[in-house]
């Protein structure tokens, strides 16, 4: 490939880097622009012209479905560019992720890489054998996202992993009950809690600790117990919230038939038979909330 004099000399501007790649096809194009980059003479490169060449680069690539080509030329060459250079790499394959996670963007490749995953697993349902795809890319998943903090998302693409296996693997589902313990231990959500719990004993029954299944179990019963206890208590703070306003409600009502003011244009005998009911609710449901205190 003949090197023209400006690019000898170091500088090129817009119109004469098109100028060097006219009647060139598309093989033509990149290897006189990787030549101008990275050949004999790409020191003398001033740095804008650099970025304009490699910019031309990516550009050629991404026309010609090339996008985690010309994102790396973007990401050697143009640091400017580089959040543009992280889209192109969001192009859902496995290449792409591995990048983006190289370049600090774990989660976005976790995600990627979870999604093939799954995918892989589907497919192998219906007859196509995915099987190692299918593992890698979940594996690779749960570990992105176990060091973004994200442990949830780290179990389930685990436990996909798992069941697209047909034979058991212990040493994953090991793995699972582990993240759904530490999933459980971060939530304050006391039925999410119960439900990674659950999730953990389960694996860890699937992965032969039985030891370890039991200790979760005592967890669970002991979760069990504070659930019952928080639901009660919000079922008193119902029935007394519903004891008060019964109760006022029906002195509210009542009272206006002892001191003789309208309500709206209610009569008395109705103001009289809403401030009974009230009355009479409140009273019933204020039973209910003693009787319940006293056990």
């Amino acid at each position: 490939m003949v090197i023209k004099e400006s690019a000898r000399r170091g500088y090129m501007n817009q119109d004469e880097i098109n100028a060097h790649l006219e009647n060139l096809g598309y093989k033509g194009k990149i290897a006189y622009l990787k030549e101008v980059l990275d050949g004999p003479h790409k020191n003398r490169l001033a740095p804008e012209t650099r970025k304009n060449v490699a910019r031309v680069l990516a550009k050629n690539y991404e026309e010609n479905h090339s996008s985690i080509k010309a994102a790396q030329v973007l990401l050697h060459h143009v640091k400017e560019d580089r959040d543009k250079a992280i889209d192109l790499l969001k192009n859902g394959t496995e290449e792409g992720a591995d990048i983006l996670a190289s370049e600090g963007e774990k989660l976005a490749a976790a995600r990627i890489l979870d999604n093939i995953g799954r995918k892989s697993y589907y497919y192998s349902l219906t007859g196509t054998k995915y099987y190692g795809k299918d593992r890698n890319c979940l594996l690779k998943a749960a570990e992105l996202y176990e060091q973004e903090g994200d442990l949830e998302k780290a179990a389930y693409a685990l436990q996909v992993c798992g069941e697209g296996l047909y034979d058991s693997n212990p040493v994953i589902s090991l793995r699972t009950a582990k993240l759904f313990e530490k999933a459980a231990e971060k939530t304050e959500n006391l039925y999410v809690k119960r439900e990674f719990l659950k999730e953990t004993k389960e694996r860890l029954e699937q992965g032969g600790a039985g030891v370890g299944a039991v200790r979760i179990g005592r967890k669970l019963k002991s979760l069990e117990e504070e659930i019952q206890m928080e639901e009660e208590k919000w079922k008193n703070k119902g029935i007394a919230t519903t004891s008060i306003l019964g109760i006022l409600g029906g002195i509210f009502f009542l009272s206006s038939n002892i001191t003789g003011n309208a309500i709206a244009d209610l009569t008395t005998k109705t103001t009289s038979f809403l401030g009974a009911g009230l009355l009479i609710v409140g009273l019933i449901a204020g039973f209910f909330y003693i009787k319940d205190k006293k056990k």
